[in-house]
């Protein structure tokens, strides 16, 4: 089928390939015809979410942490709570990392990252360009909302987070103003 997610590891350097969780369902979804109805037809809507959601917020995917842990390679040490204390898949997913778990970098001139996830980094970025996240292309006027800010910003680096279903799913503000 399709190609692989490769990433690299700005620790080792090394490029990997990332586990994706349901893939083989995702890739029916993305690269077949009748996946592609069926994603866009009823698995994008509003019903089937709320139906996701609540099976998987249910006491039923419980059993589906370890597996989920296993896959994806997540380090479950991090996590605030034992995994048997998690009482759903989603309160898993939705975890608090225990403190000390992601050190801060002291120098106050260091920009921490918001989120865990893949960063894709544009160095520079025009207030008019245009930037792909998710299915759309926005600009930094779209996104700011303020003709003011995307001028303050015009050329301006910009940096796409992409979290990944093994990612923590929390985020922060590191910087202030």
């Amino acid at each position: 089928m399709g190609s692989e997610i490769c990433y690299k590891d700005r620790e080792s350097g090394a490029w990997l390939t990332e586990q994706v969780f349901g893939e083989q369902e995702l890739r029916l979804f993305y690269e077949s015809r009748l996946g592609g109805l069926l994603e866009r037809g009823l698995f994008s809507r509003a019903p089937f979410s709320h139906l996701y959601g609540r099976l998987k917020r249910s006491r039923r995917s419980k059993a589906q942490i370890p597996a989920f842990v296993q896959r994806l390679g997540i380090d479950a040490s991090e996590a605030e709570l034992p995994l048997s204390d998690y009482e759903s898949l989603d309160a898993f997913f939705a975890r608090r990392l225990h403190p000390g778990a992601r050190p801060l970098d002291p120098d106050p001139t260091a920009l921490l990252s918001p989120a865990d996830g893949r960063a894709l980094v544009f160095p520079s970025v025009a207030a008019d360009g245009r930037l792909r996240v998710k299915r759309s292309e926005v600009s930094p006027l779209e996104l700011l909302g303020s003709a003011a800010l995307a001028n303050r910003f015009h050329q301006g680096a910009v940096v796409i987070v992409r979290l990944a279903p093994a990612d923590y799913h929390r985020f922060h503000f590191p910087a202030a103003g």
